[in-house]
C-alpha cells in the first residue's frame, strides 16, 4: 500500500506504554482500598493528566487486542487486520522515528501477530529472549526504564514515538516483581476487600504486581516530564484479569471483569499550548465509553498526523468521536451493554438513581467491606446500609459484618475511610441488639456520635 501521511512540527516525543493483565478494580487510583498505585494516586490530580474511567478491552487476549489497537482495523469499520495498515507504517510515512521496547515474548503463537507489527518499527529492543508458549522473562519490567532513558538521551530534531510493551501483571503474579521492596502486601482482610477476595491466596501477589507496575510506569512518565517540548504519555492495559473469581483472562471462560482496563494520559504544557484543542476535548470525552481497538485513530489524533487512513469518529481526542455505550463491543462480536454485564448495568442504574435524586431513598445494601464502601462513594451515592455486630467483650465495639465468620473491620475504622461530609444517611442493621447489651450499645453509639455526628445520619 502506498501510504500517504504527514506530520508537522519537530522535536516531539510521544511514549505509549502497553500494560498487561491489569484490572483497574485493583488500583487505588480507581478506588481499591489497598494502596497499590501510590504514584498514580498523586498523578491523577496533576496538571495535564487524565485518568479515564470508561475504557474497556476489545478482547481478553493480547494478540486479539493489539492486532486491532495498532492497526486501522477495529470492531466497527469492517476492515480486515491482514489488509490494514499498522501504526508503524503511518509513522514511517510521516518521517517519525519509531521505537518498540518489549519485555514480552516476541516469537510464539501467542505473540507472532504483535511481532509482525513491532518489527516494522525503526528500532526494536527485545528484552525477552523466551520463545514459544511461555510468559517467562529474563528481566523485570524496570529494565525497560533503562532502555527508555537511552532513547530519551538521544538529541534529535526528529519527532519520535516510543512503544513500551510490559509484562505487567501477567500470571504467575508472584514472578512479576522483585521480592523485598515490592512485596508490600502479604495478607488480605475480608473487612478491606470482602469475604471472597480474602479467600484468594494469590491476591497479595497480584496486588504486589500492580504496586510494582505503578512504580515502573510512573517512573517513565517522570522521565518524560523532565524533557521540554510538545510531548505526550499514554498508558493502557491490553486486557484485565478476573482476579477475584480466579479466572485470569481466558476468553473461553469469559467474564466482563477481563475487559476492565485502566487508561490514562499526560500532555505536556508545550503540547497543550501548541495543540490547544486536544486536552479540552479529551476532558469532554473522559466519561464516554471507549474500547481500546480505537487506539490507532486516537494516536493519530494526538500526534496530529494528517492521513486518509485516519477516521476522526474513532478518535477519543476528537469532537467527532462517535461510539456510545449502545455501540461499544467486546470479544469482536458482543455488545458491552449486554443484559448479563452487571458492571455496566450497576454503573448505569446507579447514575440514573443519582441523576433523578432517588439515592436518598434507594441505598446500596450490605456495604460490609471498605472496598465496597469506596466503590459506593465513588459511584456517587451518599447513603448506604451496613450490617453491624456488637461484641460485648473487652472491646465493646461494633464490628462490620452479617454474622460470625464473616466479620469485617470495627465500625470506627470503617467510618474513618470516608469523608463524613460525603455521607447523608447510614442504615445500621443491628445483628444482635437485645436487652442484655442495649446499655453498652447506646454508650458506644454516643461515643461514635461524638466523633462523627451520627445522630443526624443514622
Amino acid at each position: 500500500i502506498n501510504v500517504n501521511a504527514n506530520k508537522n512540527g519537530e522535536g516531539e516525543t510521544h511514549i505509549i506504554v502497553l500494560g498487561e493483565s491489569l484490572n483497574k478494580s485493583q488500583m487505588s487510583a480507581y478506588g481499591y482500598p489497598m494502596e497499590t498505585t501510590p504514584n498514580f494516586d498523586q498523578l491523577k490530580n496533576s496538571d495535564g493528566f487524565i485518568l479515564f474511567d470508561n475504557a474497556i478491552a476489545n478482547h481478553t487476549h493480547t494478540i486479539e487486542v493489539l492486532k486491532l489497537s495498532l492497526t486501522e482495523a477495529n470492531q466497527y469499520n469492517q476492515k480486515d487486520f491482514y489488509s490494514s495498515l499498522s501504526i508503524m507504517e503511518i509513522l514511517k510515512a510521516s518521517d517519525i522515528q519509531s521505537y518498540w521496547i518489549s519485555n514480552q515474548t516476541l516469537k510464539g503463537p501467542w505473540d507472532n501477530v504483535v511481532s509482525v507489527i513491532a518489527e516494522r518499527s525503526d528500532h526494536i529492543i527485545m528484552l525477552n529472549a523466551s520463545i514459544g508458549t511461555t510468559s517467562k522473562m529474563q528481566y523485570f519490567d524496570d529494565r525497560s526504564i533503562k532502555e527508555l532513558q537511552k532513547i530519551l538521551n538521544k538529541k534529535s530534531k526528529k519527532n519520535k514515538v516510543i512503544f513500551v510493551h510490559l509484562m505487567g501483571s501477567h500470571s504467575p503474579y508472584d514472578s512479576r516483581y522483585p521480592k523485598g521492596k515490592f512485596s508490600k502486601f502479604t495478607t488480605t482482610h475480608q473487612g478491606d476487600i470482602g469475604f471472597k477476595g480474602s479467600q484468594y491466596k494469590n491476591l497479595p501477589y497480584y496486588d504486589n504486581s500492580v504496586y510494582y507496575n505503578d512504580y515502573v510506569v510512573s517512573d517513565m512518565l517522570k522521565m518524560l516530564k523532565q524533557l521540554k517540548g510538545a510531548n505526550t504519555f499514554f498508558y493502557m492495559s491490553d486486557h484485565a484479569d478476573d482476579v477475584m473469581q480466579q479466572k485470569g483472562h481466558n476468553s473461553g471462560d469469559f467474564s466482563y471483569e477481563m475487559t476492565e482496563i485502566p487508561m490514562m494520559c499526560w500532555l505536556s504544557p508545550d503540547y497543550r499550548k501548541q495543540y490547544p484543542e486536544i486536552f479540552p476535548q479529551l476532558i469532554k470525552n473522559q466519561n464516554n465509553w471507549f474500547s481500546n481497538d480505537m487506539l490507532f485513530n486516537t494516536i493519530l489524533g494526538i500526534l496530529q498526523i494528517e492521513t486518509p487512513y485516519y477516521d476522526s469518529k474513532y478518535d477519543y481526542s476528537s469532537a467527532d468521536y462517535l461510539p456510545t455505550d449502545s455501540t461499544i463491543k467486546v470479544l469482536h462480536n458482543r455488545l458491552y451493554k449486554n443484559f448479563d454485564n452487571h458492571i455496566y448495568w450497576q454503573k448505569t442504574n446507579s447514575k440514573f438513581l443519582i441523576d433523578n435524586n432517588l439515592s436518598e431513598r434507594v441505598f446500596p445494601h450490605r456495604v460490609n467491606s471498605i472496598a465496597k464502601l469506596k466503590q459506593v462513594i465513588k459511584s456517587g451515592f451518599s447513603s448506604f446500609e451496613v450490617d453491624v455486630y456488637f461484641e460485648k467483650d473487652s472491646t465493646h465495639q461494633f464490628r462490620v459484618g452479617h454474622h460470625k465468620g464473616k466479620m469485617g473491620r470495627n465500625l470506627e475504622t470503617f467510618l474513618n475511610n470516608i469523608d463524613q461530609a460525603d455521607i447523608q444517611k447510614i442504615w445500621l442493621d443491628f445483628k444482635n441488639f437485645n436487652k442484655n447489651n442495649v446499655t453498652e450499645i447506646i454508650d458506644e453509639l454516643n461515643r461514635l456520635d461524638n466523633l462523627y455526628q451520627l445522630k443526624e445520619k443514622v
